[in-house]
């Protein structure tokens, strides 16, 4: 018998397999795993996992899955298990994004399937941050992640509270779990020390980071022990966010802008030029609302997510400035200065988190909030980081704007001088 090969050999049609692998179980996933969900198909939600974590847009297949905001609905209602004693609920969408990491599958193996506790230890310590989910994370989970419900011998503590302390025991020396002392330990302990080390700005709600602003709760890690100017808050800001100490820059406005005063390389004659030079728009600064405010965003509450690959809404986005043709997941940046709009919401504390490539490292990114100084970032940071940017105006303009400048360490770049691939807004919720 002879055997004849039909195509290139070597070639593996992901897209197609994708397209097989949810048509023949579109059935199961829309049925809610009914009768027992937490018999989950997780060889299914690995694969399904793998391209949310994975994909690139050029794999037209696994990116499908990646952008499918309806199937990620569909995993989210589908409860797995309940874990910490019931007060957090683990869905199918939760074993998706763990399963995709395959190096740690054998690490969440328990005698019953899934050990969801270490599952979500990793989630929201390690996998949020190092895998950009916030998308994936609904309101209703880290407001059940927070909640003290979990009855521990000292009283009441929250899965966040257990997973910090098997993360890290000596946090139980604070005083008793569960108790109140504790919580206010604990709580200021994330505030301080947490949101840094464990990049946790999702878990806090909105009184708290107007709280920390108001103390100046980035500023405490930068100061030394003489008066700084602008340019040396930069440099010291920089090298705080390049050493990892600081992940989001907590402070008022008008402290912000003291620590950055003389960053920006641009004079004003110079930004205007900018802004005349790139508004070729003709609906982009003065539309009533941006494009992206009426169509349908990746995530949900409390994040919107835009994405600049192509396909994406980055596209629609009023921006004053220049980004060329987006091609392989991110959109290159051509002027120096690039100004995001965002329709006016409540008065209520908000960070930007955008993933953006510069193009050498002695590039970095001075980002305004309303024209003030906000943060600042080196070429270096950005090679593996994603910039975080903490807003809290309270005015009346009808657009609030973020800018991002890009300040080079020796002569003029060329453009493109950075690449843009999302723009997350988190907005902290009120409770």
């Amino acid at each position: 018998m002879t055997f004849r090969i039909v195509g290139k050999l070597g070639h593996f049609d992901h897209r197609r397999m994708v397209e097989d692998l949810l048509a023949t179980s579109a059935d199961l996933i829309a049925a809610g795993a009914a009768p027992n969900p937490s018999r989950a198909p997780l060889s299914l939600l690995g694969q399904i996992g793998g391209d949310m974590l994975y994909a690139a847009p050029s794999d037209r297949g696994g990116f499908g899955v990646r952008r499918d905001s309806g199937l990620h609905a569909a995993l989210r209602q589908i409860a797995y298990r309940r874990a910490f004693g019931g007060a957090l609920p683990v869905t199918w969408l939760h074993l998706a994004l763990v399963l995709g990491r395959r190096d740690l599958r054998q690490k969440f193996r328990g005698r019953r399937g899934m050990d969801v506790e270490k599952a979500m230890q990793w989630l929201a310590l390690y996998g949020v941050d190092e895998h950009r989910l916030w998308r994936y994370l609904d309101a209703d989970f880290i407001r059940a992640l927070r909640e003290r419900a979990v009855p521990v011998p000292g009283g009441l503590a929250s899965p966040l509270d257990m997973i910090l302390l098997r993360e890290r025991p000596e946090l139980g020396a604070k005083a008793p779990p569960g108790t109140p002392e504790f919580a206010a330990a604990i709580d200021d302990w994330i505030e301080r020390d947490g949101v840094h080390e464990y990049k946790l700005f999702w878990a806090l709600r909105a009184p708290t980071l107007a709280a920390m602003s108001e103390r100046g709760a980035g500023g405490e890690r930068l100061r030394g022990d003489r008066a700084l100017d602008g340019q040396i808050g930069a440099a010291r800001l920089g090298r705080a966010h390049d050493e990892r100490r600081l992940d989001l820059f907590v402070e008022s406005q008008v402290g912000r802008a003291a620590w950055l005063e003389r960053a920006s390389q641009l004079g004003a004659r110079e930004r205007d030029d900018e802004r005349i030079a790139y508004e070729g728009d003709p609906g982009g600064a003065n539309a009533e609302a941006p494009a992206w405010a009426r169509a349908d965003l990746a995530g949900g509450p409390p994040f919107a997510c835009i994405d600049f690959e192509p396909g994406g809404l980055g596209r629609e986005l009023d921006v004053t400035g220049a980004l060329g043709r987006p091609v392989a997941g991110s959109s290159p940046i051509l002027s120096r200065r690039l100004t995001l709009l965002r329709p006016k919401r409540a008065a209520t504390p908000t960070v930007f988190l955008v993933d953006l490539s510069v193009a050498d490292a002695a590039t970095s990114v001075l980002a305004l909030v309303d024209g003030k100084p906000a943060d600042f970032f080196p070429g270096e940071f950005l090679a593996g980081n994603v910039a975080k940017i903490y807003a809290d105006w309270g005015g009346e303009r009808a657009i609030p704007t973020l800018e991002l400048e890009f300040a080079a360490g020796g002569p003029s770049p060329a453009a493109p001088f950075g690449h843009i691939r999302n723009l997350t807004i988190f907005t902290a919720p009120e409770t």
